[in-house]
């Protein structure tokens, strides 16, 4: 590791709870502090109990004198009220610190890691679901600098996230039936001209980033996966109306609540 400890009490923080960092840096505080969003708002059904989730954010930065350094504001949800699953709200929360830890460790060179358009965000919460995205622009100090993606579905009854292999009944023929419709949604996008729809492949691979919102499974292709630089980041929703024939059992009333 390269970052220094406050970088990794900023991130012990959230994955373990303050408590756990105490134990091991008694003197040190957490890197960042909540900063409660308003751009998404809870089921109107999703109270369970008298609770609800509720979408924040914490503000991540590191010291400045590592190799890597970042300044984030990942995506988090908090509790209002009683009768809520919090299990499912940590798993979600230390999913999406993990994301942005997974890309902040794996940097062999020097780099600094923002979202300079703010676009991280807690994309839904409902009834049964919490998703998620984060976004990061790499900057290698250069003239090019790289946008990644990370997305992370949490199923709130479970408390377990909920992966491709997940979703379908048979995983290929999901896989065939979302490939083909996520090409029918891209004929329809600004990029349809430059879009290599060669590379929209029914791979596990091709649809790493994706999030359940309540219209469809929003798909995400990071920046040149699917056509050049210049198209940036390219996204499209697939109906779960394309999709219900390939689900597993009771999975679309989880993923569209």
């Amino acid at each position: 590791m390269r970052l220094k400890s406050a970088t990794v009490i900023a991130v012990c923080a959230l994955a373990l709870g303050l408590a756990g960092c105490e134990a091991q840096h008694a003197s040190t505080g957490p890197g960042g502090v909540g900063t409660p969003a308003s751009t998404v708002e809870p089921a109107a059904d999703q109270q369970r109990g008298h609770g609800r989730f509720v979408a924040t954010t914490e503000h991540l930065t590191s010291s400045g004198k590592g190799d890597v350094g970042f300044d984030i504001d990942v995506p988090q949800v908090r509790v209002e009220g009683t009768g809520v699953n919090w299990s499912a709200g940590r798993e979600f929360n230390d999913a999406m610190v993990q994301g942005l830890w997974t890309y902040v460790d794996k940097q062999q060179d020097p780099a600094v890691i923002t979202d300079p358009n703010k676009s991280s965000k807690v994309e839904r919460i409902g009834t049964h679901v919490l998703s998620g995205m984060l976004y990061l622009r790499v900057d290698f100090h250069g003239a090019h600098p790289e946008d990644r993606l990370f997305s992370h579905v949490t199923n709130i009854d479970t408390a377990q996230e909920i992966t491709l292999a997940s979703l379908f009944t048979d995983q290929q023929q999901g896989l065939n039936v979302l490939a083909a419709q996520t090409k029918t949604q891209l004929t329809r996008t600004r990029v349809a001209d430059v879009v290599r729809f060669d590379d929209v492949q029914a791979v596990a691979a091709t649809f790493q980033v994706w999030t359940a919102t309540q219209e469809g499974l929003h798909v995400y292709f990071p920046q040149g996966h699917i056509g050049p630089e210049a198209a940036g980041v390219v996204d499209v929703t697939v109906p779960w109306s394309d999709l219900n024939g390939v689900l597993k059992p009771g999975m679309l009333a989880v993923l569209s609540s």
